[in-house]
């Protein structure tokens, strides 16, 4: 998910991020030549002796370790220091204030936030037991250290999973066979599909041609911008819906934070849609088994209401290190490989560094604690996360540094106090890194049950794209579920322009769509297995961590009532693009409010975008 942020707080907007990253990205040193430049890093310290040595401290028991620099760094230097100190770690600041997630039990939710309110903070909204509040940093501690109060922490962080003419239908439309579905009559009428993303930027200039006549859309976002900061990505999905699935009734739901995402679904499911398509990933918002505050809100839509969700795999299977604990010299520091106690990634000045770590203990519930750094070319210390884990907070430490200087930066994981060797996995958010494991490298919530996970393949040849993210998950479980194009054509993105499992995510979701106008009784379970039966099998026997079932399929229309042919077809070329639709342009309809369902859910994070 992405951070919590306000309009009124200073931020880089996700677009300019995505941006600088793919920048970077192409700038830095190709696979081919990474090896070589690898090695012409400075050389690592050889003995246990010669390993840095940190002077820095762990800071506030029930707050994160960002936020605890923060605070410090005001007492530090006042207004001047504590600017300087947020720029350089990407926290957004407005006069002093900025945006914290604060944690209560259910029972103290209310108490915490007029204690809060006394102490200068502004309320933003809530979800559940968690609090979305502008606070001053000055109170930070002070806040923490309310008894009602359980944790202070950054909103979590979120991103869209894109890689980096009118009338434009995407190429994947054949490739799955929706064309003689359409054909049969059969285009998604009488079904609901809900897009929960980011931004819409742009949609109601494409409103009856790349798009309905009539959608209905709503901002969770603070500012009720639908638009996301001119973020566009959501707006690319919402055209692959329409493309596959013509009559379908689209809901469109942007959100900032995580706790702005459980609202925008909470309204999904008050809005009776039956699919649930998402293109965003978190990286530390569970432990990948499945568990966690974000994936409960999937878990609760598919098992309390029926929804299908469908959600992109992820594009990190060359950003993304797993692996247990080893430390066979004893120095408290994890080998990554061999003998190396450090893992290395190659960074442009003006950049950010977004190092996300989390490992197989419950979510909330850890007593493993183990703390990330981060250092320069020549070992010296730039940035760390020194989070506690006591057994109530997050497996997850997190690490967001602007670069200054273009070169080698090295990560390393060090032991504080553990009860057991963890399992971890590390992703490193637009950099290659030294060390990489494609295995087990989704994001969440792709890794719950409830999700129907959807990695990219190539709509010319079906090649699994290299980004896309692999399972298995932690407890075991194959995913991705299916694999679905990329690499296809939208108003929006340009021709042959949209890669990532952000594409392939859309394409399962509105194939649903036409099986559900087709068979309106059958239940979400079956959806699956039919998407899951009909898919062209690639890549290992069976289901596997790679193409999950196969590549999306349709087969062949019903023949009558009651029948489908499973049949998987294989790569079909694309037809030429029609003409342009006829243009019937409607404003987006905005529905007025509608109570909550009453759910037991947890809460989650933020920060998080797809290809």
């Amino acid at each position: 998910m992405k951070g919590i942020r306000g309009r009124k707080l200073r931020v880089i907007p996700q677009a300019l991020f995505l941006a600088i990253a793919s920048i970077v990205v192409a700038m830095a040193p190709s696979a081919n030549n990474q090896s070589i430049a690898f090695s012409q890093r400075a050389r690592p310290p050889e003995s246990s002796a010669g390993l840095p040595q940190s002077t820095s401290q762990k800071g506030h028991l029930k707050m994160d370790s960002g936020l605890s620099d923060l605070l410090a760094a005001y007492k530090q230097g006042g207004p001047v220091r504590v600017k300087d100190f947020a720029d350089s770690r990407g926290i957004a600041l407005a006069s002093e204030m900025t945006r914290v997630v604060v944690e209560t039990s259910a029972s103290e939710t209310e108490a915490a936030i007029k204690a809060a309110e006394a102490l200068g903070a502004t309320l933003e909204t809530t979800y559940e037991r968690f609090a979305q509040m502008s606070v001053p940093v000055p109170t930070l501690g002070s806040l923490a250290d309310l008894p009602q109060v359980s944790f202070v922490r950054r909103p979590y962080l979120a991103k869209p999973l894109k890689m980096a003419a009118p009338a434009v239908i995407g190429e994947g439309l054949s490739v799955i066979g929706a064309d003689a579905w359409h054909k049969a009559g059969i285009t998604g009428k009488g079904v609901k599909v809900g897009l929960v993303d980011l931004g819409f930027d742009g949609h109601q200039s494409l409103l009856g041609t790349e798009l309905p006549a009539k959608v209905i859309s709503r901002s969770f976002r603070i500012s009720k911008d639908i638009t996301g900061q001119r973020e566009s990505h959501g707006t690319s999905l919402a055209e692959i819906v329409y493309d596959v699935a013509p009559d379908a009734e689209l809901y469109l739901a942007n959100f900032e934070t995580d706790i702005e995402f459980a609202n925008a679904v909470t309204w999904l499911i008050n809005s009776k849609v039956d699919i649930i398509s998402c293109s965003i990933g978190w990286f530390n918002a569970g432990p990948a088994d499945g568990t966690g505050p974000i994936n409960d809100v999937v878990t609760n839509a598919r098992e309390n209401f029926g929804i299908l969700w469908f959600n992109a795999a992820g594009n990190e299977a060359e950003t993304h290190w797993g692996g247990k604990w080893a430390d066979p010299e004893g120095d408290t520091y994890l080998n990554f490989s061999g003998g190396s106690n450090f893992n290395s990634l190659y960074a442009i000045g003006g950049s950010f560094i977004t190092l996300s770590l989390s490992w197989d203990d419950r979510w909330g519930y850890s007593d493993n604690d183990y703390d990330m750094y981060l250092y320069d070319n020549t070992y010296r210390e730039v940035a760390n996360s020194l989070n506690w884990q006591r057994g109530t907070e997050a497996p997850t430490e997190f690490i967001n540094f602007f670069v200054t200087t273009t070169g080698f930066y090295h990560i390393g994981i060090k032991k504080y106090d553990t009860r057991r060797d963890a399992k971890f996995s590390l992703f490193s958010s637009g950099f290659n890194l030294k060390y990489k494991t494609p295995e087990g490298s989704l994001t969440v919530p792709a890794d719950t049950k409830a999700a129907i996970a959807v990695g990219a393949a190539n709509y010319l040849n079906d090649r699994l794209e290299s980004f896309s993210s692999q399972g298995p998950t932690t407890d075991g479980r194959t995913k991705p579920d299916i694999a679905a194009p990329d690499g296809i054509s939208t108003a929006t993105y340009g021709p042959k322009n949209f890669f990532g499992t952000s594409a392939a995510a859309p394409y399962a979701a509105s194939a649903a769509a036409l099986l559900k106008s087709a068979y309106p009784k059958w239940d979400a379970a079956r959806i699956q297995a039919q998407l899951e039966s009909s898919a062209k099998p690639l890549g290992n026997f069976g289901k596997n961590n790679q193409y999950g079932a196969g590549r999306l399929s349709l087969g062949l229309p019903p023949a009558g009532p009651g029948t489908v042919t499973p049949t998987p077809s294989g790569t079909v070329t694309p037809t030429a693009t029609p003409g342009p639709r006829t243009p019937t342009v409607a404003p987006t309809v905005a529905p007025t409010a509608t109570p909550a369902p009453k759910v037991n859910w947890l809460f989650l994070p933020l920060f998080t975008k797809e290809r």
